[in-house]
Protein backbone atom coordinates (compact mmCIF):
# COMPACT_ATOMS: atom_id res chain seq x y z
CA UNK A 1 0.00 0.00 0.00
CA UNK A 2 1.23 3.18 -0.32
CA UNK A 3 1.57 3.81 3.38
CA UNK A 4 3.76 1.09 3.93
CA UNK A 5 5.69 2.32 1.26
CA UNK A 6 5.88 5.88 2.39
CA UNK A 7 6.78 3.88 6.06
CA UNK A 8 9.35 1.90 4.51
CA UNK A 9 11.29 5.03 2.85
CA UNK A 10 11.07 7.15 6.12
CA UNK A 11 12.88 3.86 7.90
CA UNK A 12 15.18 3.44 5.00
CA UNK A 13 15.79 7.63 5.29
CA UNK A 14 15.18 7.79 1.61
CA UNK A 15 12.96 10.57 0.17
CA UNK A 16 12.24 10.19 -2.90
CA UNK A 17 11.45 6.64 -5.11
CA UNK A 18 13.77 4.39 -6.82
CA UNK A 19 12.79 2.22 -9.53
CA UNK A 20 12.35 -0.33 -6.52
CA UNK A 21 10.03 1.97 -4.22
CA UNK A 22 6.96 1.27 -5.42
CA UNK A 23 3.39 -0.87 -4.46
CA UNK A 24 3.23 -4.33 -5.11
CA UNK A 25 -1.00 -5.67 -4.62
CA UNK A 26 -1.37 -8.29 -2.75
CA UNK A 27 -3.39 -10.96 -4.10
CA UNK A 28 -4.69 -14.37 -2.72
CA UNK A 29 -5.13 -17.41 -5.76
CA UNK A 30 -7.76 -19.55 -4.03
CA UNK A 31 -8.00 -23.06 -4.25
CA UNK A 32 -10.37 -24.58 -6.51
CA UNK A 33 -13.09 -26.63 -4.38
CA UNK A 34 -15.22 -29.76 -5.60
CA UNK A 35 -18.90 -30.22 -4.63
CA UNK A 36 -18.88 -33.91 -3.80
CA UNK A 37 -19.21 -36.26 -0.37
CA UNK A 38 -15.73 -35.60 1.02
CA UNK A 39 -16.73 -31.56 1.19
CA UNK A 40 -19.87 -32.09 3.00
CA UNK A 41 -18.28 -34.63 5.07
CA UNK A 42 -15.75 -32.31 5.96
CA UNK A 43 -18.63 -29.11 6.72
CA UNK A 44 -20.80 -31.77 8.82
CA UNK A 45 -17.24 -32.70 10.67
CA UNK A 46 -17.41 -28.75 11.35
CA UNK A 47 -20.43 -28.59 12.66
CA UNK A 48 -22.22 -26.51 9.40
CA UNK A 49 -25.49 -27.98 8.22
CA UNK A 50 -26.73 -26.79 5.12
CA UNK A 51 -28.77 -23.98 6.65
CA UNK A 52 -26.53 -22.55 8.78
CA UNK A 53 -24.98 -19.27 8.53
CA UNK A 54 -21.62 -19.68 8.94
CA UNK A 55 -19.10 -16.88 10.79
CA UNK A 56 -15.27 -17.94 10.63
CA UNK A 57 -11.94 -17.19 11.47
CA UNK A 58 -8.80 -18.60 10.09
CA UNK A 59 -5.57 -17.63 11.87
CA UNK A 60 -2.82 -17.52 14.59
CA UNK A 61 -4.11 -16.55 17.88
CA UNK A 62 -2.07 -13.57 18.33
CA UNK A 63 -1.43 -11.08 21.03
CA UNK A 64 -3.01 -8.33 18.74
CA UNK A 65 -6.09 -10.58 17.89
CA UNK A 66 -9.29 -9.91 20.20
CA UNK A 67 -11.26 -13.18 20.91
CA UNK A 68 -13.10 -12.00 23.43
CA UNK A 69 -15.01 -9.79 21.58
CA UNK A 70 -15.87 -13.30 19.11
CA UNK A 71 -16.45 -14.90 22.58
CA UNK A 72 -19.14 -12.22 22.90
CA UNK A 73 -21.02 -12.26 19.45
CA UNK A 74 -20.87 -15.73 19.94
CA UNK A 75 -22.55 -15.94 23.45
CA UNK A 76 -25.07 -13.96 22.21
CA UNK A 77 -25.57 -16.03 19.23
CA UNK A 78 -25.68 -18.91 20.79
CA UNK A 79 -29.72 -18.92 21.12
CA UNK A 80 -30.29 -19.01 17.46
CA UNK A 81 -29.14 -22.37 16.12
CA UNK A 82 -28.44 -21.23 12.54
CA UNK A 83 -25.29 -19.32 13.23
CA UNK A 84 -22.34 -21.24 13.41
CA UNK A 85 -19.24 -19.89 14.22
CA UNK A 86 -15.26 -21.94 13.08
CA UNK A 87 -12.09 -20.61 14.91
CA UNK A 88 -9.93 -22.32 13.25
CA UNK A 89 -5.92 -22.05 14.34
CA UNK A 90 -3.89 -22.71 17.39
CA UNK A 91 -6.47 -22.17 20.24
CA UNK A 92 -4.06 -24.23 22.33
CA UNK A 93 -1.92 -20.77 22.63
CA UNK A 94 -4.87 -19.57 24.44
CA UNK A 95 -6.40 -22.16 27.08
CA UNK A 96 -8.84 -19.93 28.78
CA UNK A 97 -10.64 -18.51 25.46
CA UNK A 98 -10.90 -22.09 24.10
CA UNK A 99 -12.05 -23.14 27.31
CA UNK A 100 -14.99 -20.39 26.83
CA UNK A 101 -15.61 -20.55 23.05
CA UNK A 102 -15.48 -24.63 23.22
CA UNK A 103 -18.45 -24.33 25.72
CA UNK A 104 -20.94 -22.47 23.21
CA UNK A 105 -23.04 -25.02 21.38
CA UNK A 106 -22.33 -22.75 18.24
CA UNK A 107 -18.59 -22.98 18.12
CA UNK A 108 -16.39 -25.60 16.41
CA UNK A 109 -12.63 -25.22 17.29
CA UNK A 110 -10.96 -27.65 14.31
CA UNK A 111 -7.20 -26.64 15.36
CA UNK A 112 -5.33 -25.89 12.36
CA UNK A 113 -6.44 -26.75 9.44
CA UNK A 114 -4.39 -27.51 5.69
CA UNK A 115 -5.05 -25.09 2.62
CA UNK A 116 -7.38 -27.60 0.93
CA UNK A 117 -9.53 -27.40 4.13
CA UNK A 118 -9.23 -23.86 4.57
CA UNK A 119 -10.69 -23.72 1.33
CA UNK A 120 -13.46 -25.71 1.49
CA UNK A 121 -14.21 -23.49 4.87
CA UNK A 122 -13.98 -20.03 3.24
CA UNK A 123 -15.77 -21.28 0.43
CA UNK A 124 -18.45 -22.12 2.68
CA UNK A 125 -18.56 -19.23 5.25
CA UNK A 126 -21.06 -15.99 4.87
CA UNK A 127 -18.97 -13.75 7.03
CA UNK A 128 -15.05 -13.47 7.56
CA UNK A 129 -13.89 -11.76 11.06
CA UNK A 130 -10.49 -10.23 11.57
CA UNK A 131 -11.25 -9.23 15.25
CA UNK A 132 -7.75 -7.06 16.06
CA UNK A 133 -7.20 -5.12 19.28
CA UNK A 134 -7.37 -1.60 19.63
CA UNK A 135 -4.40 -0.31 18.37
CA UNK A 136 -2.89 -3.83 16.38
CA UNK A 137 -0.20 -2.44 14.36
CA UNK A 138 -1.76 -4.61 11.39
CA UNK A 139 -3.15 -2.01 8.33
CA UNK A 140 -3.94 -4.60 5.31
CA UNK A 141 -3.35 -7.74 6.84
CA UNK A 142 -3.38 -10.99 4.03
CA UNK A 143 -6.50 -12.56 6.14
CA UNK A 144 -8.32 -9.87 3.49
CA UNK A 145 -6.93 -10.68 0.58
CA UNK A 146 -7.89 -14.42 1.49
CA UNK A 147 -11.05 -13.89 2.67
CA UNK A 148 -12.13 -11.70 -0.78
CA UNK A 149 -10.58 -14.83 -2.54
CA UNK A 150 -13.58 -16.92 -1.55
CA UNK A 151 -15.82 -13.96 -1.65
CA UNK A 152 -16.45 -14.08 2.26
CA UNK A 153 -17.58 -10.51 3.51
CA UNK A 154 -16.05 -9.53 6.59
CA UNK A 155 -16.33 -7.72 9.66
CA UNK A 156 -13.15 -6.23 11.32
CA UNK A 157 -12.21 -4.05 13.52
CA UNK A 158 -9.14 -2.35 12.04
CA UNK A 159 -9.13 1.08 11.03
CA UNK A 160 -6.98 2.77 8.21
CA UNK A 161 -6.32 1.20 4.67
CA UNK A 162 -8.62 -1.57 5.69
CA UNK A 163 -11.58 0.51 6.34
CA UNK A 164 -10.73 2.13 2.96
CA UNK A 165 -10.49 -1.21 1.35
CA UNK A 166 -14.22 -2.14 2.78
CA UNK A 167 -15.64 1.02 1.85
CA UNK A 168 -14.20 0.97 -1.68
CA UNK A 169 -14.94 -2.98 -2.23
CA UNK A 170 -17.87 -3.13 -0.31
CA UNK A 171 -15.99 -6.62 0.46
CA UNK A 172 -16.89 -5.80 4.29
CA UNK A 173 -17.49 -3.68 7.58
CA UNK A 174 -15.43 -2.13 9.68
CA UNK A 175 -16.58 -1.92 13.60
CA UNK A 176 -14.90 -0.53 16.90
CA UNK A 177 -12.47 -2.97 18.66
CA UNK A 178 -13.12 -3.48 22.31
Amino acid sequence: SHAYLQWGQRKGARNGRTGADRVFPLSYMPRTVTEGAARWAFLARLGIKPSDKVVSFVGSWGKTHDLQLVLDAATALADRGDARFVLAGDAESDPEMRAGLAALPNVTLPGWLDAGEVAMLLSRSDIGLLPYRDGAPQDLPNKIFEYMAYGVYQIGTLRGETEAVYRRTGAGRAVAAN
